[in-house]
């Protein structure tokens, strides 16, 4: 090139011909830089390289110095991330630039003071980040108790625990009630409620299965059951082991009187076959309960854990020594037949006299008047029987039954002799008299008090075997005299019956045992005490050995010659009754 006036010869643009353009070259080569070009361009300060720069840091150059740029408008120069048109994020700074910082990019707390996880709706703010006592959310109704948010457990503490609302509803530790209308301390179960608080006539149970006023007051699981149809208990069950309920026992023989020792059944109403006691001590047997009298068969038929008590004398098996036995049992036993064994060998039964001065009185003998004197002896004169001595032999004879009847009602029993005795009884009866109105039909009757037979060995046996023997006495001789106290008639009405000459030779009140007439006769009993002197004993004694002692017409009979004649002898009356001797 024949040209050298190009003044950057590596530069294109740069000659003389070239136009002078703003860009710190000499683009015409006329040693002046961008002269008579327009105003250069501002050049801002971007700091921080978002290719925004700060607005207040410009120059003005053709060409950008480092670290400009050419547009303005960061709003912050040192956060690349602030400029116009930025995106706009939740930082705390101006990202777009337009004087608003987070707008629209943040978020609604809400102060959550309790720090339950639940916001005050009445304290809400925004911000970029959770941060402090705080939550995303406005749901807390008490933001003071940290127990009270929703989804909490509603409890006892007078807060809306769950928020619903409603304070202490549906509480975890809500108590039942139940309504006690009857005031009786037992709620009716139908009203159960949960509630922190207890409502009015409320209770904590619901037990009770009467509640009504009125009828219910008595009824509930503290009352004891009564027998009244209702469960008083509140059992489920009606009268079932009631308080007043009745003990029934087993009554198998249907007496009314129910199995002693049996297990009693607790009920209101009467079970069948039983009865409401248990005094029955033989359920087997009707005829044995405490109704019952006690009979002489070996059983305890009255129910007193004794048996055949009081029954002494009532039969064989209940046989007393004497009638004085029987007596001492039952004090209150009466005239009449009893069983006695006095010896072990056998009972039988005897006329026993229970009033007499005391009772107690055993009949043993019974002598017959024939009402007519005898030629000869026959088989129903037993105390006159020849060649035997019947009042001091041991033997028996004739029945209890027939001891009045004339003729032949003699009557001896082991007691004569086998019962130990001190004082006699004595009896005058009609002839004929049953035997059980013998008492009540005696003419006269009269006993001895001074136990003149204890003396004399204690029996009419011993008195005529040893102490006053009929044999081996001589003539005229009087054994024994014994004063008698008359409880019916009188001494001197019985010594008036004697015919004129034999009252002339003795004395009223009292018996003469064992006497012997001036011929040797003998006799064993007179109801009159014979005088001194006198021995004619043949017109008022009776009894014997069998023996006339030479005497006519072969003998006397039992009573002798009370039909003697119209001076000898007893009256009419006398000669138609039964001698009857007692021992006591």
């Amino acid at each position: 090139m024949a040209d050298s006036s190009d003044c950057q010869d590596l530069d294109p643009l740069s000659n003389p011909a070239a136009t002078e353009v703003c860009d710190e070259v000499d683009n015409n080569c006329d040693g002046g830089i961008d002269e008579g070009v327009a105003t250069p361009p501002t050049w801002y300060a971007d700091a921080d390289g978002d290719s925004f720069g700060n607005a207040a840091v410009f120059v003005s150059s053709c060409t950008a110095p480092f670290g400009t740029v050419a547009a303005s408008g960061d709003c912050d120069d040192l956060d690349a991330t602030s400029f116009p048109g930025g995106t706009e994020v939740c930082d705390g700074a101006d990202n777009d630039c337009n004087s608003q910082i987070d707008e629209g990019v943040t978020t609604t707390f809400y102060a959550d003071t309790d720090g339950d996880g639940y916001g005050d709706p009445g304290g809400p703010f925004s911000a970029c980040f959770l941060s402090g006592a705080a939550s995303t959310n406005s749901l807390d109704c008490n933001d003071g108790a940290p127990s009270a948010h929703p989804g909490g457990v509603e409890v006892c503490d007078g807060l809306d625990n769950d928020c619903d609302g409603n304070s202490d509803n549906d509480a975890l530790d809500a108590a039942t009630w139940y309504l006690d209308a009857d005031g009786d301390s037992y709620g009716d179960p139908a009203t159960e409620a949960s509630t922190c608080s207890p409502p009015a006539g409320s209770v904590t149970n619901g037990a009770d299965c009467n509640d009504v006023i009125g009828s219910g007051e008595a009824i509930n699981p503290s009352q004891s059951e009564l027998c009244d149809s209702q469960d008083n208990d509140c059992d489920g069950d009606v009268d079932e082991a009631a308080l007043d309920a009745t003990s029934w026992f087993v009554d198998a023989d249907d007496d009314d009187y129910g199995a002693a020792g049996s297990v009693a059944q607790l009920s209101c109403t009467q079970p069948n076959g039983t009865v409401s006691n248990s005094l029955d001590c033989d359920d087997q047997n009707p005829g044995a309960n405490p109704d019952e009298l006690e009979l002489c068969d070996g059983l305890d038929n009255n129910c007193d854990a004794e048996i055949d008590e009081g029954q002494l004398g009532q039969g064989a098996s209940c046989a007393a020594q004497h009638c004085q036995g029987v007596l001492q049992s039952a004090p209150a036993a009466a005239d009449g037949v009893y069983w006695i064994d006095p010896d072990g060998n056998g009972a039988f039964e005897t006329l026993c006299d229970m009033t007499t001065a005391g009772g107690g009185w055993t009949l043993v003998m019974t002598l017959v008047d024939d009402n007519r004197q005898l030629s000869n002896w026959d088989v129903g004169n037993q105390w006159n029987y020849p060649g035997q001595n019947r009042w001091t032999d041991q033997s028996t004879f004739g029945s209890l039954s027939a001891s009045t009847t004339a003729r032949t009602g003699d009557y001896k029993n082991r007691a004569y002799w086998a019962v130990t005795a001190s004082d006699t009884l004595m009896a005058h009866v009609p002839n004929g008299t049953a035997t059980t109105d013998a008492l009540d039909a005696a003419l006269y009757l009269y006993y001895s008090t001074s136990g003149f037979l204890s003396g004399k060995g204690g029996s009419l046996r011993e008195l005529f075997l040893t102490h006053h023997p009929m044999e081996g006495i001589g003539n005229s001789q009087h054994g024994l005299k014994v004063d008698m106290t008359y409880a019916v008639g009188t001494a001197s009405s019985l010594h008036g019956r004697q015919k004129t000459r034999s009252r002339d030779e003795t004395d009223a009140g009292g018996v003469t045992f064992t006497v012997s007439n001036s011929e040797g006769t003998k006799a064993a009993m007179c109801p009159v005490k014979y005088k001194s002197g006198y021995t004619n004993t043949e017109h008022s004694c009776v009894g014997g050995i069998g023996a006339t002692q030479g005497r006519g017409q072969g003998g006397w009979g039992n009573l002798n010659e009370w039909n003697y004649d119209s001076n000898w002898g007893f009256d009419s009356t006398m000669q138609s009754t039964t001698w009857m001797t007692f021992v006591r």
